[in-house]
């Protein structure tokens, strides 16, 4: 378990999460973006370094049943999409409800919908083929960032930083 070749390999992924635009409906919740029963409309915007890379306009129907979600946007300046993502309930042991999407094209139930580059619709991780960047870090140093790090007394991030310095 967990010798060389096990595992998924990292160029079987296109992206990773970081490098997409995403729609997290906890975020939307506690920002009263969005509240249980109500209806709701808005944009949503994505920006880097204080500059906007994006946008989309959704609206909300949660006293419908099923809730869902609308979004609209124009996709590569020309093709206007126009959807609906429907939420689903769950009921955690300590009461109340908590949201969740369910993905466009699975039907999976997630926390957050992604958008990849080069993909107009906002879908799961799994759909989208999407990786964590940390997935793709390799760890064959950990074993001697810890014993470095053990030697000189630094914390196990201090070791490894220190050695990228070097090289």
């Amino acid at each position: 378990m967990g010798g060389c070749g096990s595992g998924r390999y990292a160029d079987t992924f296109n992206y990773t999460v970081e490098d997409c635009l995403d729609i997290d409906i906890s975020l939307m919740i506690r920002r009263r973006w969005l509240s249980p029963g109500c209806n709701s409309t808005g944009t949503l915007r994505w920006t880097r370094n204080k500059e906007e890379t994006g946008s989309i306009g959704y609206k909300a129907r949660l006293g419908f049943n099923p809730a869902y979600i609308g979004l609209f946007y124009t996709w590569k300046k020309t093709e206007e999409l126009d959807y609906k993502v429907f939420l689903t309930k769950t009921y955690p042991n300590y009461g109340g409800f908590r949201y969740w999407f369910s993905c466009p094209s699975c039907g999976k139930c997630v926390r957050k919908l992604y958008s990849a580059p080069g993909s107009g619709y906002f879908f799961c991780r799994t759909c989208q083929n999407l990786t964590y960047t940390s997935c793709r870090e390799s760890h064959q140093f950990d074993t001697l960032f810890a014993r470095i790090a053990f030697d000189t007394g630094l914390p196990i991030y201090a070791a490894k930083e220190a050695l990228k310095r070097l090289f």
